[in-house]
């Protein structure tokens, strides 16, 4: 090959080198979106963990609120029986 083909060679070649060059920050560009992703998907993931928490603690509230109620209307039933059956003897009287 004489250097003239050399240099034609060349030539026909950097196009693709200016390509490549291109694709390198191209892929450059897309490690570091990704990486940012990565953190975010992670921070996302830790503001899960404390929200799941929160709201298991919140639905053990809401049943112990349910529950206290439930034992707050027994309790006005037993009263409202009581005070009918001391009215139903002061009648007695």
């Amino acid at each position: 090959m004489t250097k003239e083909d050399l240099q034609q060679i060349a030539e026909l070649l950097q196009p693709i080198h200016e390509e490549l060059a291109e694709l390198r920050t191209d892929v450059r560009h897309t490690r570091m979106l990704i990486e940012k992703q990565e953190h975010n998907v992670q921070l996302i993931a830790e503001q899960y963990t404390d929200i799941a928490e929160k709201l298991d603690k919140a639905n053990d509230r809401a049943a112990q609120l349910d529950d206290m109620r439930t034992r707050l209307r027994t309790l006005e039933t037993v009263v409202m029986n009581h005070t009918a059956a001391i009215k139903e003897l002061r009648k007695a009287e």
